[in-house]
């Protein structure tokens, strides 16, 4: 549709505004709200087209496509345009080809709600999602990509029929099933999440959150639960890969949450342990309880920390510095006890802690520390460095020790360790620096520096 618009007409329209400036001001914005509905209703009925939905998805992908790092690729859209969508495929590609495509993908919303700032959608379906690998990640300094408008979210249903994981994804391929729905509203956050396995492997894993802010209630369900040789202890590798239960729930305010967590692995480890949340200006998280091992670590680890240790641990996020402290207040077994202190600082690097660690039951040790004997011994650890480069120094004094015919009432042992990296980033050497002192030897050792 092409509009020819004379010298003439404009001279009229000039004339018409100078004489009745309102009315005309008024046709003018009724003339160009037609010329706006006019190409609403032409872009729409261009949208109803396998071309022009065609040419939607090849403007997408090229909006979001990132060369090297982050591809999509789109085919067929059907379905009634907007609000109820088919889609056949969607891949999603990295720097080193596809990881994951979809299949059968259906998408039922309410484009009008956007106008009340919300993004409503009635449901969000795919009957087969295959995830090859984890993607690569391509770090990005000016925070890249794009960002979308604050819009209040609500989703009644997301659906997944059949999620394949293959073997890269978590060690083992497995078949899951998920369904989902989220709100994300003024004052209201609310999110349950469940899957469960339909291979011939059993397991499922259940999440539900929900905050109001007008009680600044917090309320928080969570549940994993898997057989023997399971997917979490395969991407954990942990050592006999039994089954495993686990559950946190709790509720209440975010500065006075409590909750409970319960641990079990039989034959390796059962844990019960109670969390608080508190806010005071900073975010604290801590966590007391008990942990008790199974015959699966062995007698060495079972003789130390068994049959029951205790513990109590806080960790401590600056909302003014951004730094983190984790403070251990007790850990406590019938062969130690220990505690300490390990800051993060705000760069994210640079370490700052000290812990110490002392016996309980010296004899209690002795499958770790045999041929050595002794009645009692502390250590004092100290980390500074970064995260990349920790330096540890420790200061050890043991009494009675004991190897074989030789032996020594008191020794003392001072020893700091630094890793030395090669070009590459990677552990190059651990350069190690240290002086021992002994006294009341019963045996022909001498005073030793190294």
């Amino acid at each position: 549709m092409r509009i020819i618009m004379s010298m003439s007409v404009l001279a009229r329209l000039s004339d018409a505004l100078r004489r009745r400036p309102l009315r005309a001001l008024a046709l003018l914005l009724a003339a160009l709200s037609v010329l706006v509905l006019l190409s609403c209703a032409t872009v729409y009925a261009v949208l109803q087209t396998q071309p022009g939905r065609s040419a939607l998805a090849r403007t997408i992908e090229a909006n979001l496509a990132r060369p090297g790092e982050f591809a999509l690729s789109i085919g067929r859209i059907d379905g009634r345009f907007p609000d109820s969508l088919r889609i056949d495929r969607i891949d999603v590609a990295d720097g080193e080809g596809i990881w994951l495509s979809a299949r059968g993908l259906k998408l039922d919303w309410r484009p009008l709600a956007l106008l009340s700032g919300a993004l409503a959608v009635d449901a969000l379906d795919a009957a087969d999602i295959v995830v090859t690998r984890r993607p690569v990640i391509a770090a990005r300094a000016d925070g890249g990509g794009f960002s979308l408008p604050r819009l209040a979210l609500t989703a009644d249903r997301i659906a997944i029929g059949t999620l394949h994981l293959e073997g890269p994804v978590l060690g083992a391929p497995a078949l899951l099933t998920a369904t989902a729905n989220a709100a994300f509203a003024s004052g209201v956050i609310e999110a349950a999440l469940s899957l469960a396995r339909i291979d011939d492997a059993a397991g499922h894993a259940d999440f539900y959150m929900a905050w109001t802010a007008a009680t600044r209630a917090l309320d928080l369900e969570a549940s994993l639960s898997e057989p023997g040789n399971g997917l979490l202890v395969r991407f954990l590798d942990i050592p006999g890969r039994p089954a495993v239960d686990l559950t946190v729930s709790g509720e209440g305010p975010p500065d006075g949450w409590t909750g409970t967590l319960h641990l079990s692995a039989p034959g390796l480890i059962a844990a019960d342990g109670a969390l608080r949340i508190g806010v005071d200006g900073d975010i604290h998280v801590a966590l007391e309880g008990e942990a008790r091992p199974g015959p699966a670590l062995g007698d060495a680890i079972g003789a130390v920390f068994g049959p029951a240790t205790g513990f109590s641990a806080t960790v401590t996020r600056s909302l003014e510095s951004n730094g983190s402290v984790l403070a251990v207040e007790r850990l406590q077994s019938p062969a130690i006890e220990a505690s300490g202190r390990l800051s993060l600082a705000s760069d994210g690097e640079t370490l700052d802690g000290t812990f110490r660690l002392e016996t309980r039951d010296a004899a209690r040790l002795g499958r770790l520390t045999a041929p050595a004997r002794f009645t009692a011994a502390g250590t004092t650890i100290v980390v500074t460095g970064t995260v990349a480069g920790p330096v540890l120094g420790t200061k050890t004094v043991v009494r009675d020790l004991a190897i074989g015919p030789t032996g020594a009432a008191s020794s003392a042992l001072d020893l700091t360790a630094r890793p030395q990296r090669d070009a590459s980033g990677g552990l190059a050497r651990v350069d190690l620096e240290g002086t021992l002192q002994t006294d009341g030897f019963a045996s022909g050792l001498a005073e030793t520096d190294a």
